[in-house]
Order: structure tokens, then C-alpha cells, then sequence
């Protein structure tokens, strides 16, 4: 996977490249889901097997929340006045996987 050999070597542009190229695509939320979350997800497997350091694992985190953080920002106000409330226990109880979700959540409307 592009995006996750370029966060393993520590490359920002190759990353944001990476993900441009996905975003320009695919739907939001299939890149969030199958680059950022699947990648995030084998970029922790290769940490919890110490084939990648706590560095590369929180510069691939920092750059994900990054862009989901752009994505939130630029979506549109809710349309809907209920409140949507989130539970993620562990082991799944990730920041990304919480971020993912409102993408989700505006697929479906």
C-alpha cells in the first residue's frame, strides 16, 4: 500500500500524495476506510510485531488525523438536529475509526 510505505519512511509528501491520488478516486469514505483505517490498522500490526518503531506508527496517526481532521472541517453542518452519540471500546476503540465514522454517517443520508 502507497500510503503506508510512504508513512513508514517517514516521507509527508509521498503520504499526502498518496492520498490526493485516492481522494481524487474514489469516495471519501472508501479512502477512509481502505487506506486510512486499513492502513493505520497494519501499520499497528507491524508496530505490535516490532517491524515499525512508535515513531512511524505516530507519524502515520499524526498525518491521518491530519487529513480526517481537513475532512470534518470542510463537510457540511449537520441537516439533522438529533445527536449522534459514539462508543468505540477496545481494542477498536481507536481515534480514527471515531473519525471515520462521520463519513460514514454522511454516506448515508
Amino acid at each position: 500500500m502507497e500510503w503506508v510505505t510512504a508513512c513508514l519512511n517517514f516521507s509527508e509528501t509521498q503520504a499526502e500524495q498518496a492520498l490526493n491520488k485516492a481522494f481524487s478516486m474514489f469516495p471519501v469514505e472508501s479512502v477512509c476506510l481502505h487506506v486510512l483505517q486499513k492502513g493505520m490498522s497494519k501499520i499497528g500490526n507491524l508496530w505490535y510485531e516490532n517491524h515499525a518503531s512508535v515513531q512511524q506508527e505516530h507519524f502515520a496517526s499524526g498525518l491521518a488525523m491530519r487529513r480526517l481532521d481537513a475532512l470534518l472541517s470542510a463537510s457540511p453542518a449537520p441537516t439533522r438536529p438529533q445527536i449522534l452519540l459514539v462508543g468505540c471500546p477496545p481494542p477498536n476503540g481507536t481515534p480514527s475509526r471515531r473519525c471515520c465514522l462521520p463519513c460514514s454517517c454522511a454516506a448515508a443520508d
